[in-house]
């Protein structure tokens, strides 16, 4: 039996399928005919990350060899300006870490990545052993347990548990505090969206609620109501939000437009000190920086109005798609938690 087919039995496929019958009985369809495709997605973030690696090691070099770092505000700038309005809660949990103390954080975020990089190390190693000489990695001859058991015993051995505890202790509470200056932030559009719902579920209880009972089986009588008011709740608060997200498009267009033009312009001079424009820039006397920032700011507005049409282009979607998880994540922990 080759390496590989010994590998798709008692690996992740046979993990997952070992867990199956453990699930509810009408739930276990859908999740054997899930576990081919988690295979197949796990087996192409393994072969694209070497690459991704590989080219994150170029953008690396280039960062350091030019300097980047000083355009990070830049960077974040352009974000604020075509985007601003889609990642608004992002945006803000990032002003509220910068606000809260990001020094307080990072150390406990460094020990965590300190201790990621020595588990990886230590998979990469584990994965190579073939004790019994037969060829094989050992972990590809592993029962689905012993695998499991084999990867948490390596955990265990590998990251310092005090360090680890008091680096998630610190997290949680940057978290909290974080989470707290969202719901504060957004209070307006939760009140506002709490409000209208109310006022809908009055007029749903009256007019709907009894017709639909009355043409729904018995047993599925006492869904109606909560299940209907629910649905109202969840479509009325995205109607709130997306009203604060064209105010938030607005002021996020403007404030990253003229942080981008502020942060590019000294770093052109100061690497091109010769080039037409920015020769004679300064920051206290030039309105190029205003002409920039106000342009990148229309741009901006511009590109996120055409979002709410046409959506966003499907490439930038699949670039920012951690973005994308993290925002609905925070979105719903401000609307609903």
């Amino acid at each position: 039996m080759s390496g590989k087919k010994k590998e798709e039995k008692t690996g992740l496929q046979g993990f997952l399928e070992d867990q199956v019958p453990k699930l509810p009985e009408k739930v276990q369809p859908y999740a054997k005919q899930a576990i081919p495709i988690l295979v197949q997605i796990a087996a192409f973030f393994d072969k694209a990350w070497p690459v991704i690696k590989k080219y994150f090691e170029i953008v690396k070099q280039k960062w350091i060899k030019y300097n980047l770092e000083e355009l990070v505000p830049f960077f974040f700038g352009l974000i604020c300006a075509f985007l601003g309005g889609y990642y608004m809660a992002t945006i803000a949990a990032l002003e509220a870490f910068r606000t809260f103390g990001w020094k307080a954080i990072s150390p406990h975020v460094k020990v965590l990545m300190e201790d990621g990089k020595k588990v990886a190390e230590a998979l990469k190693k584990d994965h190579k052993k073939d004790d019994n000489q037969d060829n094989i990695p050992d972990v590809q001859q592993l029962k689905p347990a012993e695998y499991l058991v084999r990867h948490l015993d390596l955990l265990a051995r590998t990251v310092e548990p005090d360090r680890v505890s008091s680096a998630f202790s610190g997290l949680l509470s940057g978290t909290v505090s974080v989470v707290a200056a969202l719901k504060l932030k957004f209070a307006k559009a939760v009140t506002l969206g709490n409000a209208l719902a109310e006022v809908v579920q009055v007029s749903l209880r009256k007019h709907v609620v009894p017709p639909l009972k009355a043409v729904v089986p018995e047993d599925y009588k006492k869904w109606v109501e909560p299940v209907l008011l629910f649905i109202v709740r969840v479509v009325v608060m995205n109607i709130a939000f997306f009203f604060h997200r064209v105010v938030s498009a607005f002021h996020s267009a403007f404030r990253g437009g003229t942080l981008a033009a502020r942060n590019l312009l000294p770093f052109l001079k100061k690497k091109y000190p010769h080039a037409p424009l920015v020769k004679d820039y300064e920051e206290e006397t030039s309105w190029l920086d205003e002409g920039l920032g106000y342009t990148l700011a229309v741009l901006g507005l511009l590109f996120q109005w055409n979002m709410v049409s046409s959506g966003m282009p499907w490439l930038l979607w699949l670039i920012f798609f951690p973005l994308n998880i993290l925002e609905s994540i925070l979105m719903y922990v401000v609307a609903y938690a």
